[in-house]
C-alpha cells in the first residue's frame, strides 16, 4: 500500500502535463492521490501508444530461457540452469539452494513473470494474475533499491536490474495490463520501481555485456513510459551509451571483444534490441555507423558457424544455434517490419572460408551445407571477460557432425576445469596448461589485428597460422612457445603441426576432444568409430603414445557439457611424448563420409636442406598413403631455410611449404604451393 505521502513522491515523478493526464493531474494537484492513481491506472489501460513488440500471447521474449510451467510458479517450484527447487510461498529472494549465484540471480530476473502472463491470456484465468501481483508487490517491498551498487547482491546487480527491466517485467506490464488481479496499488508500484530501477541504471553504469543490458533496460523504461519526467534524459542517455559501446565493444571484423560466440549473441541482441524498440516507442534513434556495426556483429556469427548452424563453443559459451535463435527473436518481435534490419536478416552463412583478423578466428569450410568439412582454430587474444585457457584450439566438424568439439563451459559454480587448457584441443607442457589470466590485461584487448597470426586462403587449400607464448603454468613459465600451423586440403583432410620452440627436454600431451561415442586407439592414432555415420581419424607421423580420457574426475578431464550444469563423459585422445625442443609434431585429421573410418598411414618423410639434415624443429615432412596414391607435404618453420633447396625423395622446391600428391603410378596429380613456393623438379 502506498501512503499519501509515498504517493505524493510518485506523482512528482510524473510529468502531470503529458497528453491523457489531465485527470491524473487534476486529482493529485487536489491531494486525491486514491483517484489519481485510479486515473493512471485507465490511462495506462487504454493507451494505445507505446505498445509492445507482439499482440499474442505464445510470443514470450526468451521463451527458451524459462523452464518452469505456470503451474509450478503457482507451487513455487522454480526451473533456472537445469535445476530444480521447491521454495516457500513466500519467496526468500536470496534464495541459493545449489550454491551458484547464476540460480539467484535468475530467480531474481523474474522472466517466469511472462509464462504467468501467458497462462493468463490463454485461458483468463485470473488466479495467475493474482500469483503475479503478490509476487512483484511482494519483491519490490522485500527489496527496496539499495543505497548504493548492489553488484554484491542477489537482486540488485545492474545486470539484473537491465534484464528486468527490458524483458519481464514490461512483457508483464503488457500482458496482465486489462486485468482486475492486477491491483492498482501493485501498478503504481511497479511504475515506481520501473523509475527507480531507471535512476539505477543512470547512476550506475558497469561494461562489457552488462553494459548492454542495463542500457537496454534503461532504454526500455524512458520509450516505454514516456509519461515520467526523466524519460528522455534516460532515452538520450541509453543511445549515447549504446552507441559509444558500439564503437568500444564491437571489433571491425564484428566479433565483441569478449570474444565468445554465447556472449557476443547476448551482446548482439541488447544492442539490436533496442532498433526493434523504435517500432513501439519514440524519440530516440541511432546513427548509420550503428546499424552498421549490427551487420558486422551478424555477419561475424554467419562466419564461424559450422554446417550443422550451430556456433563453436568459444569461450563461455555452448554449442547453441545463435543465428537460427536471434532471427526468430527478430521475427517475434516484429524486426521484420524494421527497414533499417533489412541489412541484418540480408546476412547468409558463410560458403566460404573465414578470418577474423582482431578476433583471431579461424573458419575453414567447403561450404554451408550440413555435409561440408569445417574446421575452426581460435588463435585470438584473451578477450575482456569470460576467458577460456584456449589459444590454437581447434573444432572439427565433417559430413554431418561434429568430432572435435570444444567441451563448453558447464557451469560458473563448479566449471572452471572447462576453462582451463586441459579441457581444450590443445597441447600441454610438462602437465601445465596456458595461463593468459596471470598475463598483463591490457594485451587481452586488441587495437589492432591480433599478432601473431597468419592467413592464405584459396579454391585449393587454406592456411592458418597462430602462436601462443605467454607462459604455462601458474608462474606462467615462457621457456616454451607453441605454433600451431593448420593446411586444409579441399575438400578432403587437414595437416597439423605443431611447433615447439625453447630450450630442455619436456614432456608434451597433445589433447584431442572428441563428442560423446566410441573412439579407438592403435598406433599414433586415434578414431571413431560410427558404423552407419561419418568418422574421424587423428593420425600422427611420429607413432606417438596414445591413451583415451573419459569420465576422470581428478582431474576433470573427458566430459563436454552442451548447456549449463549439463554435462556427459566424452572420449579425450590424449598424444605423449617427451624430447628436446625446438621440435615439431605434425598430425593428420581425416574425416570420412560413412561407414567405417579410413584411417590413412603418415609417416615421417627424410628432407634435405642444400644437401644436410635441418635443425630439430626446422622442418616437417610426411608422407600420407591413401588407398589411390600418396601425399607428400613438407613445411618449414624456419625462415632461414626458406629459401634455400629442400629435397625429399626425388622432389625439390623452395619456399615455405608444398603438398603433392601422386596417384597409384607415382606420377604427380596435384601440387599446391604456399607463399613464394616453387616446385624445382622432380
Amino acid at each position: 500500500m502506498i501512503d499519501d505521502t509515498r504517493a505524493k513522491a510518485f506523482f512528482e515523478l510524473v510529468n502531470l502535463d503529458y497528453p491523457g493526464l489531465e485527470g491524473v493531474k487534476a486529482a493529485a494537484g487536489m491531494g486525491h492521490y486514491r483517484e489519481a492513481k485510479e486515473a493512471l491506472v485507465v490511462y495506462y489501460k487504454t493507451r494505445e501508444h507505446p505498445g509492445w513488440y507482439w499482440d499474442k500471447p505464445e510470443r514470450a521474449l526468451w521463451a527458451f530461457l524459462e523452464r518452469s510451467s505456470a503451474e509450478e510458479v503457482l507451487a513455487r517450484k522454480f526451473t533456472f540452469l537445469s535445476k530444480t527447487a521447491q521454495l516457500e510461498k513466500k519467496i526468500d529472494w536470496a534464495a541459493n539452494p545449489f550454491d551458484d549465484r547464476e540460480w539467484a540471480w535468475s530467480l531474481n530476473r523474474h522472466r517466469y513473470f511472462q509464462t504467468l502472463g501467458i497462462a493468463y491470456l490463454q485461458t483468463g484465468d485470473e488466479k495467475y494474475a493474482v500469483d503475479f501481483n503478490d509476487i512483484l508487490t511482494d519483491w519490490v517491498i522485500s527489496n527496496p533499491v539499495p543505497s548504493e551498487v548492489g553488484n554484491r547482491t542477489h537482486n540488485w546487480r545492474t545486470i539484473e536490474a537491465g534484464i528486468r527491466m527490458y524483458s519481464s517485467w514490461p512483457a508483464s506490464w503488457f500482458l496482465f495490463k486489462d486485468s482486475p488481479g492486477f491491483t492498482t496499488d501493485a501498478r503504481i508500484l511497479m511504475l515506481r520501481s520501473f523509475a527507480e530501477h531507471a535512476e539505477y541504471l543512470m547512476k550506475y553504469p558497469t561494461g562489457g555485456n552488462w553494459n548492454l543490458m542495463e542500457t537496454n533496460g534503461l532504454l526500455h523504461v524512458g520509450a516505454l513510459f514516456p509519461e515520467f519526467k526523466d524519460a528522455p534524459k534516460w532515452r538520450d542517455t541509453a543511445v549515447e551509451r549504446l552507441v559509444t559501446q558500439m564503437r568500444t565493444q564491437v571489433y571491425p571484423d564484428g566479433a565483441q571483444f569478449e570474444l565468445t560466440t554465447g556472449y557476443h549473441d547476448l551482446s548482439f541482441w541488447n544492442l539490436l534490441q533496442p532498433v526493434i524498440l523504435r517500432r513501439i516507442a519514440d524519440g530516440f534513434d541511432f546513427p548509420k555507423e550503428y546499424y552498421d556495426g549490427l551487420v558486422r556483429m551478424e555477419t561475424w556469427t554467419a562466419g564461424v558457424m559450422r554446417p550443422d548452424r550451430r556456433a563453436p563453443a568459444i569461450n563461455d559459451a555452448d554449442p547453441n544455434t545463435y543465428f537460427d535463435r536471434s532471427r526468430e527473436q527478430i521475427l517475434a518481435l516484429g524486426g521484420g517490419e524494421v527497414p533499417e534490419l533489412k541489412p541484418v536478416m540480408d546476412v547468409r552463412p558463410a560458403k566460404a572460408s573465414v578470418f577474423s583478423p582482431y578476433a583471431g578466428i579461424f573458419c575453414m569450410r567447403t561450404g554451408d551445407r550440413s555435409g561440408d568439412l569445417y574446421l575452426m582454430m581460435d588463435a585470438g587474444p584473451f578477450g575482456a571477460g569470460h576467458q577460456h585457457e584456449d589459444k590454437l584450439n581447434l573444432e572439427v566438424y565433417a559430413f554431418g557432425r561434429p568430432f572435435v568439439i570444444d567441451p563448453g563451459r558447464y557451469s560458473y559454480a563448479v566449471g572452471g576445469p572447462f576453462r582451463g587448457a586441459g579441457a581444450h584441443s590443445l597441447v600441454l607442457v610438462d602437465g601445465m596448461g596456458q595461463n593468459r589470466r596471470g598475463t598483463d590485461r591490457s594485451e587481452w584487448i586488441v587495437k589492432e589485428p591480433a599478432p601473431g597470426n597468419r592467413w592464405v586462403s584459396s579454391e585449393a587449400f587454406d592456411y592458418a597460422e597462430g602462436t601462443y607464448d605467454s607462459g604455462f603454468g601458474p608462474e606462467n613459465d615462457r621457456s616454451v612457445t607453441h605454433i600451431r600451423k593448420v593446411f586444409f586440403v579441399k575438400p578432403e583432410y587437414w595437416i597439423v603441426a605443431d611447433v615447439l620452440k625453447g630450450d630442455g627436454e619436456h614432456k608434451f600431451e597433445q589433447l584431442w576432444h572428441f563428442v560423446p561415442g566410441k573412439v579407438e586407439t592403435g598406433e599414433g592414432f586415434a578414431r571413431t568409430c560410427a558404423s552407419d555415420a561419418a568418422n574421424l581419424a587423428v593420425v600422427r607421423s611420429d607413432g606417438a603414445d596414445v591413451r583415451i580420457v573419459e569420465g576422470e574426475e581428478t582431474p576433470i578431464l573427458g566430459y563436454v557439457a552442451y548447456g549449463y550444469n549439463e554435462r556427459e563423459a566424452a572420449p579425450t585422445a590424449v598424444f605423449t611424448r617427451t624430447c628436446a625442443i625446438p621440435t615439431a609434431f605434425e598430425t593428420v585429421l581425416y574425416p570420412s563420409p560413412g561407414g567405417k573410418p579410413l584411417v590413412p598411414e603418415v609417416k615421417p618423410l627424410t628432407c634435405l636442406v642444400d644437401g644436410r639434415r635441418p635443425g630439430e624443429g626446422q622442418v616437417s615432412a610426411i608422407s600420407i598413403r591413401l588407398p589411390d596414391g600418396e601425399d607428400f607435404f613438407v613445411i618449414c618453420h624456419d625462415p632461414a631455410v626458406f629459401s634455400e633447396t629442400k629435397r625429399f625423395l626425388d622432389f625439390e622446391f623452395t619456399g615455405e611449404a608444398v603438398w603433392i600428391r601422386t596417384d597409384s603410378k607415382g606420377e604427380i596429380a596435384k601440387a599446391l604451393l604456399l607463399g613464394d613456393a616453387k616446385l624445382i623438379s622432380r
